[in-house]
């Protein structure tokens, strides 16, 4: 019972984390890539 409350509380602070720091990276914009780039409709779609 005590495992599995611990795996359970570091399931959920795992997820939490990481949850958190990829919506922080997709939100970061390449600066260095131009708006008339060749390669900029590529990245940003």
């Amino acid at each position: 019972m005590k495992l599995t409350k611990m795996l359970l509380i570091g399931a959920t602070l795992a997820t939490t984390t990481l949850t958190s720091l990829a919506n922080v990276q997709a939100d970061t914009a390449f600066k260095d890539v131009p708006a008339n780039h060749w390669s900029y409709e590529w990245i940003w779609g």
